[in-house]
């Protein structure tokens, strides 16, 4: 059963196997609702996200009057993802590309002075996520971090 309150994050998709193993390598689960073999899929992080990818020709019903954008040139929207430790963010992102995504630019400088590590990955249809380990300070909204 899903929660009454659930943010869902949809995107287009050229292969919608590609994202599966993409996400699923991030540690999203693959969700049972909403799927549909080779036109969309659910993932769910936590209790409270789920992320959807559709087929393009799935996508465009929704919308038939709006245009998609290429992810692959424009960004709208960074997908992030807080974990536990510096070391959690590296593996994920080496697990992201290694499942086919690609190095995505850095967000936020190593030692930011809020104490925010982040990396980033793009997903085979260029879409970025942002991998984030917030320190201690940074949760209590210091300016120290380390």
């Amino acid at each position: 059963m899903i929660p009454q309150k659930v943010f869902f994050i949809n995107f287009p998709a050229a292969d919608i196997d590609a994202a599966t193993h993409f996400v699923t390598a991030l540690g999203l689960t693959k969700s049972k609702n909403g799927c549909s073999e080779g036109k969309s899929a659910m993932f769910g992080y936590g209790d409270n996200l789920q992320l959807g990818y559709h087929a393009h020709s799935m996508f465009s019903t929704w919308l038939p009057s709006r245009k998609t954008i290429s992810s692959a040139s424009t960004v709208e929207t960074i997908v992030t993802l807080s974990v536990g430790s510096r070391d959690e963010v590296d593996a994920l992102i080496q697990k992201g590309i290694e499942a086919g995504g690609k190095r995505g630019p850095n967000m936020v400088p190593d030692g930011d002075k809020w104490g925010l590590y982040s990396r980033s990955v793009e997903d085979p249809d260029g879409h970025l996520f942002e991998i984030i380990y917030c320190e201690k300070d940074c949760q209590e909204g210091g300016e120290g971090g380390k």
